[in-house]
């Protein structure tokens, strides 16, 4: 396949927007790497708009530790732009291989990404895409910053300004700040800080800070906007948490500062700290608690149903009125919780077969009015071991959503920002049923449907589990929209 001078060769990756392919500059006789946008998005004014403003936000670049556009493509249905091609592996790939990186390893990889998103900063750029599958290693450990497609232009007087409206999320959930899911109109510098805290956690780890298996969407966002990331009881604890402090102010102003806080750290001053050392036990107090507060929500479940159980028996017993009660099963679906916590067992929340009083037959009638029952056959369980999975993960289902959602039929809308609650059931096939838009957005009336429609050419799901079984689980998530 010819490319525009290029000769194709293999694909590299592919992504919601566009692909990136690996191919040969026969002028120069060098491999490079172009990225192309997909063809049902060319002709899409937006997202044509932003893919060429990455292809120049690269080409301004300058630095040893940014991938570098070369040449940029505009005939006909291809918009591509070609980048120089490092022979390596992603940090993600790269972590995912080796899992927890030695101090010393962690220092000269973790340096070159400050510089390089120091660089960007001061190029008034904002990333807002730090996660490691964004960083290149090449064979000599060279560290190369990648993806610009949502990076965001802080200088007003620019022709790229990225004027972002309340309410548009942009970034991968797990590595988002704070401020990038509850007020996104005030994206800073200071939110790739945060991403990079994010990211050393996870270096020093050798895990991911968050298990996206067994948290929903929902409570994924509010443990980041919440919670503090755990210590990880070693040397870089004190750079981790002023990097990821929820409030802006109390992070660090400039990469500089960080790196300067490495400098002046002895990060393996005590053999004692080192992320080596004290993995088992941050695993067995992490046990501990997990173990605690399950005892602690057991203990409250069983205190409620046995007020319940002494409270119907005590007005059953006043009434003193039951004459041969009906049996009627019922379902109960609680409307603001899906699921629990990761360590939690609950069994599924079930009502009991209630018996329902009939009033007194009247003296001339020979028969008792039948009460009809409804028996619920497939109950829908609140409470589950496993959530049900989008295969390749939740990041794979926001760019499946996002990628059907049409895009021109959105801009006949003004001023639209917001997000769309929806929710379906996940049957124990895998499929999904009852889609419903449980809240809209801010002046789009149309885009829950746009939200279902895309909804609906998903793939199927593996199912919830409870006790190794299938059950069927009403998954809740939010869509973002916002015009771009």
């Amino acid at each position: 396949m010819e490319l525009h001078g290029f000769s194709v060769q293999s694909e590299l990756g592919r992504g919601g927007m566009a692909t990136v392919y690996l191919a040969h500059d026969q002028k120069f006789d060098t491999n490079v790497a172009i990225k192309v946008l997909n063809k049902e998005f060319v002709h899409n004014e937006n997202i044509r708009k932003r893919f060429l403003a990455e292809a120049r936000n690269m080409f301004r670049m300058s630095h040893p530790n940014i991938i570098k556009v070369t040449d940029l493509i505009e005939e006909n249905d291809t918009v591509a732009f070609v980048m120089e091609y490092i022979d390596g592996e992603t940090l993600k790939e790269y972590l995912d291989r080796k899992g927890k990186l030695k101090d010393d390893e962690i220092k000269t990889i973790f340096s070159q990404m400050l510089d390089a998103v120091s660089y960007v900063h001061e190029q008034n750029l904002v990333h807002r895409d730090i996660k490691p599958s964004n960083f290149m290693i090449d064979k000599k450990g060279k560290v190369k910053l990648m993806d610009f497609g949502i990076a965001k232009n802080t200088d007003a007087n620019s022709a790229e300004y990225t004027q972002t409206g309340t309410g548009m999320q942009m970034g991968t959930p797990i590595y988002m700040s704070p401020e990038q899911i509850t007020e996104t109109k005030s994206v800073t510098a200071q939110s790739d800080i945060y991403t990079l805290g994010v990211v050393l956690w996870q270096m020093v780890r050798g895990q991911k800070p968050y298990d996206t298996k067994t948290l929903s969407s929902f409570q994924l966002q509010m443990m980041i906007v919440n919670d503090a990331l755990t210590q990880t009881n070693t040397a870089w604890d004190a750079v981790i948490q002023k990097c990821t402090q929820k409030d802006v102010g109390r992070r660090f102003i400039k990469c500089a500062e960080i790196a300067q806080a490495l400098n002046t750290t002895s990060i393996k001053a005590d053999p004692s700290l080192d992320s080596t050392v004290v993995e088992q036990q941050i695993i067995e107090i992490q046990k501990e608690k997990s173990n605690f507060n399950l005892s602690l929500f057991v203990g409250a479940i069983l205190l409620v149903l046995i007020s319940l159980s002494l409270f119907f028996f005590k007005e059953d017993e006043i009434k003193g009125q039951l004459q041969e009660p009906s049996t009627v099963a019922t379902s109960q679906k609680p409307s603001d919780i899906d699921t629990l916590k990761s360590g939690d067992t609950a069994k599924p929340y079930a009502e009991k077969p209630t018996s329902v009083a009939t009033p007194n037959t009247p003296p001339d009638k020979e028969k008792r009015k039948e009460t009809k029952t409804k028996i619920v056959e497939e109950e829908i369980v609140a409470f589950v071991e496993i959530e049900p999975e989008y295969p390749g993960g939740i990041e794979k289902l926001y760019e499946e959503i996002y990628k059907s959602i049409t895009y021109p039929e959105m801009e006949r809308e003004n001023n639209i920002q917001g997000t769309v609650y929806i929710s379906f059931v996940v049957e124990k096939t895998g499929a999904f049923t009852d889609i419903k838009i449980e809240r809209g957005v801010n002046n789009g009336p149309n885009l829950g449907k746009e939200a279902e429609k895309a909804v609906r050419l998903l793939k199927p799901f593996s199912p919830a589990k409870m006790n190794g079984k299938a059950v069927r689980y009403r998954y809740r998530m939010p869509i973002k929209f916002t015009l771009k």
